[in-house]
């Protein structure tokens, strides 16, 4: 069953306010609190939500990818690092080695 469009409406104000409580979304769209609840509930809401954010989610990590390029593009170390180790670049590590070694030279004439 497809959602009402005041349903619609009031996933559309939740995807804009994530922080906003069921009572201000309630009072926001004329609403009593315990629709909004009951709307929440109902598995189809609750489907669309899931996919509406995964949506804004992913268009988010587009906009953070292109960010980091434009960055590291200007020459940001952090940028490049986060980069370069996102991708498995690791640093030079540092070894210290004990190196001994003894030399004998016999000159035979």
């Amino acid at each position: 069953m497809a959602l009402k469009p005041k349903q619609v409406e009031l996933l559309e104000l939740m995807l804009a306010n994530p922080m906003m409580p069921d009572t201000k979304l309630a009072e926001l769209m004329e609403l009593n609190n315990k629709t909004v609840g009951k709307w929440r509930k109902m598995p189809e809401f609750q489907e669309e939500l899931k996919k509406r954010l995964a949506e804004q989610w992913k268009n988010a990590e587009s906009l953070a990818q292109k960010k980091m390029i434009e960055l590291a593009n200007e020459g940001c170390f952090q940028a490049n690092k986060y980069i370069l180790d996102s991708l498995g670049y690791a640093p030079a590590t540092k070894i210290e080695a004990d190196v001994k070694t003894e030399f004998n030279i016999t000159i035979e004439e």
